[in-house]
C-alpha cells in the first residue's frame, strides 16, 4: 500500500468517525423519531470495519501478486 492509498484510507476513516458522531448525536436527541443509538453505532462501525477489511485484503492481494510475479519486495 502506498502513501496515497493510506492517506485516502485515513481520510475516509476520519470522515466516517465524524459522520458517526453526528448520527449518534441525532439519535440521542430524537430517540422517538429515528433509529436508536445502538442501531446507528452498529451500522456505522460495521461499515468502518468492512472498509478496514477491504484494505487488508487489498494489501494481501498485492503481496500475493508480487510473489507470484517473482518480485516479492519487502
Amino acid at each position: 500500500m502506498d502513501e496515497q492509498d493510506w492517506a485516502g484510507y485515513v481520510a475516509g476513516l476520519d470522515r466516517g468517525l465524524d459522520e458517526l458522531n453526528v448520527e449518534i448525536g441525532r439519535a440521542a436527541d430524537r430517540p422517538e423519531t429515528g433509529p436508536s443509538v445502538e442501531d446507528v453505532l452498529l451500522t456505522h462501525t460495521s461499515a468502518l470495519e468492512l472498509t478496514g477489511w477491504r484494505m487488508r485484503f487489498g494489501i494481501l492481494d498485492a503481496r500475493v501478486a508480487a510473489v507470484l510475479s517473482g518480485n516479492p519486495g519487502r
